[in-house]
């Protein structure tokens, strides 16, 4: 996303904010969370699927209700310094708290069709809880530093975690790990 992008990507809600003066500001925090809501349903639903997605958005959409003033989301829009901070905290207080739980799911899903495992349940059972873990504690910390070293992006916390060369790694100890205790 390009530095003056705005918080929202469906297209849909984009032409409904947008006017030729500039965007429509939400008038209340809850309108922006549901606004929210909708958009990440649409961007996150092909990656997680539509039940996991609400529980994502529903969750990010929340943590901002409970983190963000309305002012802060007005400076979202803001093509400035002070926009790009809350665009940031609006990843690290909104969303990145949020990832666990999806990510135990696909973590979950995709180990428990590995036919190399001789006890698939208990071993993807202790991984997918290990990483989930990982991620609710050191998650938001490597999208804060990802967002400082990279001041012209916008990161999707999701993405950027399960691409990140620290999550593969300890991705691999903890897979050896449940497989020593589990197989």
């Amino acid at each position: 996303m390009a530095a003056n992008a705005k918080p929202y990507e469906d297209p849909e809600v984009l032409e409904f904010l947008n006017t030729p003066d500039g965007p429509i500001l939400p008038k209340s925090v809850d309108e922006f969370a549901n606004a929210h809501f909708e958009s990440c349903i649409y961007n996150q639903t092909n990656l997680l699927g539509r039940d996991m997605a609400e529980i994502y958005c529903g969750c990010s959409a929340a943590n901002i209700v409970r983190t963000m003033s309305l002012e802060d989301i007005h400076l979202t829009y803001q093509d400035n310094e002070q926009g790009k901070l809350q665009r940031d905290r609006l990843t690290v207080l909104g969303q990145a708290p949020c990832i666990g739980f999806p990510l135990e799911a696909i973590i979950l899903d995709g180990c428990d069709k590995n036919t190399s495992l001789n006890n698939p349940k208990g071993t993807c059972k202790c991984l997918s809880k290990r990483m989930g873990n990982y991620v609710k504690i050191d998650g938001p910390r490597l999208i804060e530093r990802a967002l400082y070293e990279r001041p012209t992006e916008q990161i999707d916390p999701l993405l950027f975690i399960i691409n990140n060369p620290s999550y593969g790694s300890r991705y691999k100890q903890n897979l050896r790990d449940c497989v020593s205790e589990n197989e």
